[in-house]
């Protein structure tokens, strides 16, 4: 996964992207699970939870092409059969404060990483969330 993230295109080949990976269970997992809101607790049962982080202050290129290295990873982790979700939502800065990252990455998006678990398992209120019917842009192209 980590490799094809490596291999995604970016401006002038900068690859400004960094990933830092916390194993479930370890003392780092404990500290990113307190930087993560309510809504997205469902993610302490992944088995790896990925930081992505950009380098330095970030220029309009440099989100795009973190954008496209985690796509290229989540694409390969469904292709070995894995899932991969993003959450965007979660406190930035005291996962910097609190998590042993190079002062020049910004983390920007969280990547959970395992397999479908059991839904008989899971909390009601997740379920819920997880059933709710989601709508897609239908026009996404317009002819000008």
């Amino acid at each position: 996964m980590i490799e094809a993230a490596r291999f995604a295109p970016s401006a002038r080949n900068h690859q400004p992207w960094y990933f830092y990976f916390v194993e479930k269970g370890s003392k780092s997992h404990q500290t990113l699970m307190s930087c993560i809101p309510f809504h997205n607790r469902w993610c302490p049962s992944a088995p790896v939870l990925i930081i992505a982080c950009y380098l330095g202050a970030g220029k309009d290129w440099t989100y795009y092409d973190l954008g496209a290295a985690v796509m290229s990873l989540v694409l390969q982790a469904q292709h070995l059969g894995y899932y991969a979700r993003q959450m965007g939502l979660f406190d930035k800065k005291k996962v910097k404060r609190t998590l042993p990252l190079d002062k020049d990455h910004t983390p920007f998006t969280l990547i959970a990483i395992g397999k479908i678990g059991d839904y008989e398992k899971i909390n009601p209120l997740v379920l819920a969330l997880e059933k709710y019917p989601r709508t897609r842009k239908a026009n996404l192209v317009r002819k000008i």
